[in-house]
Formats: structure tokens, sequence, C-alpha cells
């Protein structure tokens, strides 16, 4: 979690105003997906000897996501050169 001072006011002596933006990830469906979101210190048990942490987890989806990526931009590479 970060924390990021927005603004403050002190014009008040008896009283101080901070405003502060913090920046979390949020977790929108708890114990639907692989992971339970309000335990991520709970590791997931892939096989009876074998369990994957949340940070792994996350880190594999992202590597994932950019092979995905690049697939769907050689195909529309090849596409656009079958055109010509």
């Amino acid at each position: 979690m970060e924390e990021k001072p927005f603004s403050e006011d002190d014009t008040h002596e008896a009283l101080k105003i901070i405003v502060t933006e913090v920046l979390t990830e949020s977790a929108i469906s708890n114990p639907t997906t692989s992971f339970n979101a309000s335990l991520p210190h709970i590791d997931l048990k892939i096989h009876t000897w074998k369990t994957i942490s949340y940070k792994e987890f996350k880190k594999q989806m992202m590597i994932n996501d950019a092979e995905e990526a690049q697939k769907l931009e050689e195909e529309k590479a090849i596409e656009s050169d079958k055109e010509y």
C-alpha cells in the first residue's frame, strides 16, 4: 500500500486537515478465482506436494498475458501480409 499526500489545510489553529491518496490493489471477487483475494498470504495448492504464492501467480498471469498479446500481434502481421 502506498500513501501520497494530496492536500493539507492548517488555517484553523486547533485543526489540521490532511487528505492522503492511498494506492491499493482492489479485489472485486474474493473466492471465485484461484485465490481468495482477502487472504493473499495463503498459497494455492497446485498438486499434493506443490503450492504457488499469490505473487508468483500474478507474475505468471502477466507473463501469459504478454505472450498472448505478442501472439495476437504476430497473427495480425501475418494476416496483413496475406492481404498484399
